[in-house]
């Protein structure tokens, strides 16, 4: 019997996030391509060109002048895969270009294009020492000193996928072909038809020896010495992009529904939804239509989209964690105007919001809301372990451990001359202290105020 197990590895409160788009620098909100270099820079490519974002500011590159920007729906530029540490780009029209680091610049150093009599559409590049591998419309072909070589003419190519130490995969409209490790290092280039499936992205998981490939309609399909297993329960789009984001968890791009994550070691766990651009809890990105997808090197996932530029999430723990208001999210900071923090425990904050006060369990990600329509400007604890919220214009509030509140000092009590409290302290003495916009310092002592 088949045993269903929902993922549930990491969560939208597992993590903060920033935005970059064309106000932040980038010349194009479609974002094809992510990679990340030893500098701890991430790459991207967009519609108009090559952008370095080093966690400050985007710098942009243009390609050859004399490249056409293609508009078509699903094919587009990419990094290429390479075995020598430098940056590649292919464009679909044909080029190859290369990072020339000493001019800052991307030059020209294939123009598969120019071999052909027509135009073409080079999907996706892998650079294995001197060879070019191709994945085309037209098929698939090896370039090498100056030479074409067509490996399989009249297939419609997508993807390279290399398996360590057996070969390289073709995702194809026709299907997934191989080339074996043995014909490769005996140059018989003849692909073997290998699996069924119209794949348009795949990763070998050298941990767990597992290959993932992303269908364009059916889901994931999964090879491992056990078989063939189809994961069909994610929506059935172009899946552009597939990441391990730790030893537990996969990252799945889908093209027009955002990011989901599933269990990178039992086969049988049932995808769920991470981050999307739709009303709700997961609604954190700006664009659905995912293409890229990069875990760096500091843990971040970083997301590239159609439209939605790049949206970075990054662990709370690990950075500076940024707390923001989400809409029509309860299970977020209120209000993101924060008058005062306060560490209630070693898992427990406080902050006080102009609607109320928020407070989060950072380990579990759950927050809960008090003293709603109130601008808290202080908070305190009592010498009995309650707490005190100040606000400005109601007085001082009590919040019991039940959550409970109540009003405990103000004009209407007798107990203030002012209800804008502005601060808060119990010194060692026990005695509240109280600090008002435009009444004297209270004090609050054993024998009265």
């Amino acid at each position: 019997m088949l045993h269903i197990v929902t993922a549930s590895a990491i969560g939208v409160n597992d993590f903060t996030f920033i935005h970059l788009g064309m106000e932040h620098g980038l010349r194009s909100q479609r974002v094809y391509s992510l990679c990340q270099t030893d500098d701890g820079a991430v790459w991207c490519v967009t519609k108009c060109g090559v952008s370095r974002y080093n966690g400050v500011a985007v710098k942009n590159y243009s390609l050859d002048k004399d490249v056409v920007h293609h508009n078509l729906a699903g094919w587009s530029s990419r990094f290429v895969h390479t075995d020598d540490g430098r940056i590649y780009v292919c464009d679909i029209s044909g080029r190859i270009f290369v990072y020339n680091e000493m001019q800052d610049r991307f030059d020209v150093v294939v123009n598969i294009a120019s071999l052909f009599s027509h135009d073409v559409l080079l999907n996706d590049v892998l650079k294995i020492g001197d060879s070019f591998w191709l994945a085309m419309r037209e098929g698939v072909y090896v370039f090498r000193a100056g030479q074409l070589t067509a490996v399989k003419k009249g297939v419609f190519a997508n993807c390279i996928i290399k398996v360590p130490d057996d070969g390289f995969l073709f995702g194809t409209k026709q299907g997934v072909m191989k080339l074996g490790a043995r014909q490769l290092s005996q140059h018989r280039y003849q692909l073997e038809k290998y699996l069924p499936y119209y794949v348009e992205s795949g990763y070998y998981d050298t941990v767990y020896k597992r290959l993932w490939l992303g269908t364009f309609d059916r889901g994931l399909v999964l090879v491992d010495k056990k078989g063939t297993s189809v994961i069909s329960s994610l929506p059935h789009n172009p899946i552009r992009s597939i990441v391990p984001y730790d030893r537990h968890t996969m990252l799945v791009g889908i093209d027009g529904y955002g990011v989901y994550q599933t269990s990178r070691t039992m086969v049988e766990t049932v995808p769920g939804i991470l981050f999307n651009a739709n009303e709700g809890i997961n609604r954190v990105l700006h664009g659905n239509g995912i293409y890229a997808l990069l875990v760096d090197t500091y843990g971040n996932i970083v997301i590239g989209s159609y439209s939605g530029g790049i949206d970075i999430a990054r662990p709370v723990g690990s950075t500076v964690a940024v707390y923001q208001h989400q809409r029509n999210n309860m299970q977020s900071l209120l209000n993101d105007h924060v008058n005062c923090v306060m560490q209630w425990s070693n898992d427990h904050l406080l902050m006080g919001t102009d609607d109320g006060i928020s407070s989060l369990v950072p380990s579990t990600g759950q927050w809960m809301h008090r003293t709603r329509g109130m601008v808290v400007l202080s908070l305190c604890r009592t010498p009995d372990n309650r707490l005190l919220a100040a606000t400005y214009g109601n007085g001082v509030w009590e919040v019991d451990a039940n959550g409970a509140t109540r009003q405990v000092y103000s004009v209407s009590n007798g107990t203030l001359k002012d209800d804008h409290v502005y601060a808060l302290l119990y010194d060692r003495q026990n005695h509240l202290w109280m600090g008002c916009l435009d009444g004297p310092l209270t004090e609050k002592n054993s024998n009265g105020i």
